[in-house]
Formats: structure tokens, sequence, C-alpha cells
């Protein structure tokens, strides 16, 4: 704050500084700051479109279909994010291990050679200034026994059980 220069009078209505003296032309006055302190800088958090993903497929019947995991930052500032998958059941994979939110990461798994059984995995998202990392997202695959139908068979005279193949 600068005075104006003024009459130089003193009165309630001109600002005065801590020394009862008059305020003089081109003084300086430091007014110091009473209100509420100014925000903090928010820091990044991240935030997952799912905390689980689960797959479904039979025993040889192939790998499911990927699925799309968003990561977001529901804080401030820039979320530069890195993923890492557990091994070896299921095998999961994903298209980033890295980036910036917002991102979408498709994720998928491998069933080849699994025999009927649920697996259990994750996938680890990490940030190094987000309020909640890492974020753990549960990845599960359950291969079920192959489907099997039951046919008539004229030719054979009676019903047979016949075994999908996917």
């Amino acid at each position: 704050w600068h005075y104006d220069g003024g009459t130089g009078i003193p009165n309630s209505s001109r600002l005065r500084s801590g020394d009862p003296d008059l305020i003089y032309p081109g003084e300086e006055i430091v007014v110091p700051h009473t209100g509420p302190a100014p925000p903090e800088e928010l820091q990044p958090t991240i935030l997952v479109s799912a905390s689980s993903l689960t797959f479904v497929t039979t025993e040889a019947g192939g790998n499911p279909a990927s699925q799309n995991l968003e990561i977001t930052n529901s804080g401030g500032g820039t979320l530069d994010w890195t993923l890492e998958t557990s091994a070896p059941n299921p095998q999961i994979s994903a298209n980033a291990v890295s980036g910036s939110a917002p991102s979408t990461v498709s994720v998928g798994v491998t069933a080849g050679g699994l025999a009927r059984g649920t697996y259990s995995g994750s996938l680890t998202i990490s940030a190094d200034d987000a309020t909640n990392s890492p974020i753990v997202v549960s990845v599960t695959l359950v291969v079920s026994p192959p489907r099997t139908a039951v046919e008539d068979s004229p030719e054979l005279g009676a019903l047979v059980n016949v075994t999908a193949r996917n």
C-alpha cells in the first residue's frame, strides 16, 4: 500500500503504520495477512474405473476378451503413473505400463494351458506424488470345464453327450 499524499492528518479512514506518528507521502506500509491461509496446491490422486477385473473362459477355450481400465486423476496437478502386473498365473498383459492421466489401459489374460479353476493376480498402479499410491486392482481368471450338450442321435438310437469346442 502507498499513502496517497492527502492532508497528512491522521483519521480513521486513512491507513496508519504501527507508529503513532503520521504517515508521510511515499511511505511504504506492510499490511500483514490475517485471513485464511491460501489453499495448498492439491496433489494428484489415482482413481481407477474398477477395483477388480474378472475374466471367464473354458478349458481349451482360448483367451477371454480384454477389458478396459480407466486411470484418472481426482486430485490436482499432473498424474504420471506406472503399472506393474503380477505373475505367473494368470499371465496378465496391459497395452501400456506408464502414462499420464486420463488414460485407458486394455488389460488381458492368457489362459492357455490352464486347468479348470480360479486364478488370481493383480495390477499395481503407482504415481510418485499421488496421495493414495499405490492402487492395487485384483485380476481373477475363472477357467470352467468345457460346455457339453446333449443331442438326440437317431443313427445311434439314443442321447449322446457332445463336448463343445470353442
